[in-house]
């Protein structure tokens, strides 16, 4: 959805450039539609050597959607695949918990881009999956405690729309340079717009964004939710791999020795070797020297890592007492606070009293150095600022989420810095002949969206396959 029809839409880690929607994932796919219609599995890569050799062993490092997704397509051409996950839990940074306010809330990954072309998309359609969509039909824009009159909604919509379409054709154009290069002159709206179009669908600001990377991003035309949670979805998924692939839980991987004739991948739990191994650890974590490589990585694939800032957008979430919030289901509120600070809301999805705020870059790390307290007063504010005072008393649960200090993201998603809008295209490459990446990170159709952690999971997959036996 463009910044023309609306001024809001984002609802957490990987959302869209280009166009201001929630970012998203879907799961709760049977394994055999998840793989259907994915050509030549049990066969190579286009131009790659032939089938593997019956009984080839795969290490999958990660269970996320991207190792599910590697998983889950090794598996069905034959592979022996084990699944190491750090957590105890799948899903990775698609996550849905229940005790926070009683009902399913995403910590994570909300909501799906409604693109026909999104391959979850087309998933979620064929399953008949229940979903609400979003469409922006009801946006509020707020300057403090004042609501913005019809005329100044509107050109706070065109200028969002005219900074998208300035990064969107530059990197169209094939430049890769800094997004704040290219800033048009926007006037009061600029704080807005880059705040909005920068931190919260990208995670890091217009300065440390390559114009090239955002233009790869889709335009989205509006949003799908999920009543019982994204990651419910994706542990429903989960459970049609385990009756075929081992997943251990509660394994975090320190080393990966690469030296010999296949791999031996390190946990607590113990030693794992294998032909082969499909990595879909973040950037940040490896990056941060977290996992152990012997030898080390090529000096390119490390370049890489270093081309590829880490993205944090976090969410905080406020539960209300009935009938606190006078406003319709998914109504999106922006306000621009008297201190600068941008915030982006979500009210009452699915009818329910909760009132979600999504920050992103610069901001997202300054609340997660301060206190739950803080950010929620930020939140518990901006909703008195529109509904009144009384409801200040009337928020009677909360949850901030941390994905930076989380030790297993230490972000929310990856976008490629100025001038290193091929450091993707590089991680999707094999290395040698017996490791291989997987996630948001190595795709270039969807960078720092979950379907491209599917993309790039099924092409892990495949360049396994069709590696030398």
């Amino acid at each position: 959805m463009s910044g023309a029809s609306r001024l809001l839409g984002r609802s957490l880690v990987l959302s869209g450039g280009g166009a201001l929607s929630r970012r998203a994932l879907v799961g709760g796919l049977a394994l055999a539609p998840l793989m259907a219609g994915l050509p030549g599995l049990a066969g190579a890569v286009a131009g790659r050597p032939g089938p593997i050799r019956p009984g080839r062993t795969v290490v999958v490092i990660g269970a996320g959607l991207a190792g599910l997704a590697a998983a889950g397509a090794l598996r069905q051409a034959g592979a022996e695949v084990t699944v190491l996950e750090a957590r105890a839990r799948v899903g990775g940074r698609a996550w849905t918990e229940a005790r926070p306010f009683g009902f399913p809330y995403d910590i994570g990954c909300a909501s799906l881009e409604a693109t026909a072309d999104n391959p979850l998309r087309r998933l979620v359609d064929e399953r008949g999956l229940e979903s609400v969509p979003d469409d922006g039909a009801d946006d509020l824009l707020f300057f403090g405690d004042k609501e913005v009159d019809a005329d100044t909604a509107a050109a706070a919509a065109d200028a969002i729309d005219r900074l998208e379409r300035a990064v969107k054709d530059a990197g169209r154009a094939q430049m890769d340079r800094s997004a704040a290069d290219l800033v048009p002159d926007l006037g009061d709206l600029g704080q807005l717009a880059t705040a909005l179009v920068g931190p919260l669908d990208f995670g890091v600001e217009l300065k440390d964004l390559s114009s090239l990377d955002a233009a790869r991003r889709p335009d989205a035309e509006a949003a799908l939710w999920f009543p019982r949670g994204i990651g419910t979805a994706v542990a429903s998924l989960a459970k049609d791999m385990a009756r075929d692939v081992k997943i251990t839980l509660s394994a975090p991987v320190t080393r990966i020795d690469w030296s010999g004739t296949g791999v031996r991948v390190t946990t607590p739990k113990g030693v794992v070797s294998a032909d082969a191994v499909i990595i879909t650890i973040p950037i940040a974590v490896l990056a941060s020297g977290g996992v152990a490589f012997d030898p080390p990585l090529p000096d390119g694939v490390r370049t890489a890592f270093d081309g590829l800032a880490t993205g944090l957008v976090n969410r905080i979430a406020l539960g209300y007492k009935p009938d606190s919030l006078d406003c319709d289901p998914f109504t999106a509120l922006d306000q621009v606070r008297a201190d600068g600070r941008v915030l982006d809301l979500c009210l009452r999805p699915f009818g329910r009293e909760l009132a979600i705020a999504t920050v992103g870059g610069d901001l997202a790390r300054q609340l997660e150095k301060a206190s739950d307290q803080e950010a929620v007063d930020l939140v518990r504010d901006a909703v008195a600022d529109v509904f009144g005072s009384l409801t200040r008393r009337q928020a009677t649960a909360w949850h901030v989420s941390r994905w930076g200090a989380d030790p297993y993201s230490l972000g929310s998603m990856t976008a490629a810095k100025p001038g290193h809008a091929e450091a993707r295209r590089i991680l999707s490459e094999p290395v040698g002949d017996r490791l291989c990446f997987a996630g948001e990170a190595c795709s270039l159709n969807w960078p720092g969206w979950l379907p491209g952690a599917y993309e790039t999971g099924i092409a892990a997959a495949q360049r396994v396959l069709a590696l030398p036996a």
